[in-house]
């Protein structure tokens, strides 16, 4: 079983490999990966 909402907000399975990620809301993934490449970017 794979959770794909909790509390009502969306949860996602983010990969580096195509097709293995999960979310039902393409949106809330291009958010949480943008989120990531900040980070990546700006971490110290």
């Amino acid at each position: 079983m794979k959770t794909t909402a909790c509390n009502g907000q969306d949860v996602a399975k983010i990969s580096d490999v195509e097709g293995k990620g999960m979310c039902k809301n393409p949106a809330y993934v291009h958010y949480l990966k943008r989120c990531i490449q900040w980070r990546m970017e700006h971490e110290k």
